[in-house]
């Protein structure tokens, strides 16, 4: 099984190459209180609501405006998407606390402040991660799950979180995840390039905040009969040279009926480019419909 450093795989984001043009038919910043942390929200489209959650050191606009899943989805639905506490314009708290599960009660707070019952909720890498909490805790407000370019985190391996969180500390940047994520047919980076890599990344953020929300991934972790036993509508996409496909499998495993899309001869960061995974994405949502009826008023 794909040990919890699987959980910073969006981390890979960072190479991707954007479109130019965004949506201009997007809804203006929002935010809310979640427990005293100010996080900000975009709407677009009408409909039964969508939640798209994005990876690690991604944002609204890198994993959602950028890759056009937003704008596609919105033509059919109302589709909500947040920026994660330290991602983003939200505000990041530098206490670890302040993360793991509170991440996951922030997707909850925000159905509460728009007063939305359920809805379909779409992960993309520590989104899914964040996806599969919810599956466990929160059911009763899903009408269905997407976890993409993930599988099931479990806790094998939570050293990762500090092995990480330190090489950031100390100046060396997310070398292990980038090393990790990369795929077996690709040359990987040097350490320089990986450092600089880094620092790009690092950018305009606020390091001690992201330090404080790696430390926090440890507390990520579901167990194998959330899998086996729910009754939530489940979707995995995932590249098929991706290194976290194997995660994927392990859900499938368990549950051999739940719908995976390989995305064919593509990697963690391009993934979320391609239109098979907005084509995912869509058919899902549709095939689902019938449980779109109990957001009604």
């Amino acid at each position: 099984m794909q040990s919890t450093r699987a959980m910073f795989s969006l981390m890979a984001t960072m190479c991707i190459i954007a479109s130019p043009a965004l949506s201009q038919d997007v809804g203006k910043d929002q935010y809310f209180d979640s427990n005293g942390v100010r996080i900000r929200y975009v709407e677009q489209g009408e409909g039964i609501p969508v939640i798209l959650l994005h990876g690690f050191l991604a944002s609204v606009e890198i994993n959602w405006r950028m890759t056009r899943v937003m704008p596609a989805l919105a033509k059919d639905f109302r589709v909500i998407a947040m920026d994660h506490r330290a991602h983003g314009k939200s505000q990041g708290p530098h206490d670890p606390d302040q993360y793991g599960s509170e991440m996951v009660e922030d997707v909850v707070r925000l159905m509460d402040h728009l007063k939305l019952p359920r809805a379909h909720v779409i992960g993309y890498s520590m989104g899914s991660v964040i996806t599969q909490e919810l599956i466990e805790n929160h059911p009763d407000r899903l009408l269905s799950a997407t976890l993409g370019g993930f599988g099931w985190v479990d806790k094998s391996g939570l050293n990762f979180a500090d092995e990480l969180a330190k090489s950031v500390e100390e100046g060396r940047g997310f070398g292990p995840i980038i090393r990790f994520l990369t795929p077996t047919d690709e040359t990987p980076l040097s350490e320089e390039q990986m450092l600089r890599q880094s620092q790009v990344r690092l950018m305009g953020t606020d390091a001690q905040a992201v330090v404080a929300c790696i430390r926090g991934f440890k507390e990520f972790s579901v167990p194998e009969k959330v899998f086996r036993e729910t009754k939530v509508p489940l979707q995995l996409v995932v590249g098929d040279k991706d290194p976290l496909l194997q995660s994927a499998l392990e859900i499938k495993r368990v549950r051999p009926e739940v719908r995976l899309v390989e995305i064919k001869d593509s990697n963690h960061r391009s993934t979320v480019l391609r239109p098979e995974f907005i084509n995912a994405l869509k058919e899902f949502l549709a095939s689902n419909s019938l449980y779109d009826k109990v957001t009604a008023p």
